[in-house]
């Protein structure tokens, strides 16, 4: 049976090692291929992004370097990394590079969206209670005093990225699927954004939810996840 590559490009102050819970769900034809961004992980002598673009200059050169000539492959982004692969489709586009047979858009509003509220730039406090409001960190790490000096500069500059990111139309639309997942209880400027995904791609759409606020798919719905992106990269498997 043929294979078909993932890469995982995860959200503001995420690491690629999140994507890993998700191994053992996934079809043996589906090679996870979790991206690590600059700043944490394998990367964390890495100068953080200054723009979306570095990141994305950042992403292309990973799998421009690391796929096989003609294998097919497919790109999941979750918040931040939402904008990112949409931005690396992009850049793949201009470069002729090969293009993607299907891109997963979770956990965030289209690019076009005009943002009403921005966090990176609040004081320290307000930030924290920003992060505890959006979830998906346990409660232990708000105790350690030296994870916090280490973690809050990477997800500031990262929210900043997207926070100041300003869309530019391009002239083309996404050439291949696209399925657009949130969780339920998420912002309500997201999910009212999902059905808007539509409209950056020529070819089909869907759009899921899943129960779970903004960090769903790593959480009570991850097997319903990793169960729908089997189903879906399966059918591109000759």
């Amino acid at each position: 049976m043929s294979k078909i590559r993932l890469y995982c490009v995860p959200y503001a102050g995420g690491s690629a090692s999140i994507y890993q819970k998700w191994r053992k769900g996934l079809s043996e034809s589906v090679i996870l291929t979790p991206v690590e961004l600059a700043g944490r992980g394998l990367k964390f002598s890495k100068p953080l992004y200054e723009s979306i673009h570095q990141s994305v200059d950042d992403v292309f050169q990973y799998i421009a370097q690391d796929l096989p000539e003609g294998e097919k492959y497919a790109l999941f982004g979750h918040s931040l990394g939402s904008l990112i692969i949409y931005e690396l489709y992009n850049k793949m586009h201009k470069q002729e590079f090969q293009r993607p047979v299907h891109m997963f858009f979770s956990g965030r509003e289209t690019p076009d969206y005009k943002k009403e509220h921005v966090y990176y730039h609040l004081p320290d406090g307000q930030f924290i209670d920003r992060m505890k409001e959006m979830g998906g960190t346990p409660d232990e790490f708000f105790e350690n005093q030296q994870l916090m000096d280490m973690f809050i500069p990477i997800l500031r500059k990262d929210l900043e990225i997207n926070e100041t990111y300003v869309y530019e139309e391009e002239p083309f639309k996404l050439h291949c699927d696209v399925t657009v997942l949130n969780g339920a209880d998420d912002e309500e400027y997201i999910l009212g954004s999902a059905e808007h995904w539509r409209d950056f791609t020529q070819q089909g759409s869907a759009s899921r939810i899943y129960k779970g606020g903004h960090f769903y798919l790593f959480e009570k719905s991850m097997h319903r996840v990793v169960s729908m992106i089997n189903q879906t990269l399966t059918s591109y498997m000759e």
